[in-house]
């Protein structure tokens, strides 16, 4: 496959908010259609491929209108919520990790505050 048409996918695939499997079918499509149409040409331009399919960023508009929007919305809120979920479980082990920190510090200061007693007995 030539650089260029890899460029171009990679491009479009970057501009999607969520990549499953109807994305990845999607491009494999689009890619056929790409390949395709340029078999019979030996050096591509970018801007040729540009000029022909569009932007990336009116690929993925025009994905997205045809999509249903139900199933748009469902894939956001689950990116939400996986978002939120890593959000909430990076900050219980900041916190968690912080107060053993804490302690641990708490224990040394303690430790070294200590003044040892020593006795010495003699047994006669």
């Amino acid at each position: 496959m030539n650089k260029q048409i890899k460029k171009y996918i990679k491009d479009c695939k970057k501009i999607f908010p969520f990549y499953t499997r109807k994305e990845k079918s999607f491009f494999n499509h689009f890619e056929k259609n790409i390949l395709e149409y340029y078999k019979d040409i030996s050096v591509i331009n970018y801007n040729d491929i540009v000029t022909h399919f569009g932007q990336p960023k009116d690929i993925m508009i025009s994905y997205i209108n045809n999509c249903d929007n139900d199933e748009i919305i469902n894939k956001m809120n689950i990116r939400k919520i996986l978002r939120n979920a890593t959000i909430i479980i990076s900050l219980i082990f900041i916190v968690g990790l912080s107060s053993i920190a804490i302690m641990e510090k708490i224990t040394i200061d303690e430790i070294q505050n200590q003044e040892i007693i020593t006795e010495d007995i003699t047994i006669n």
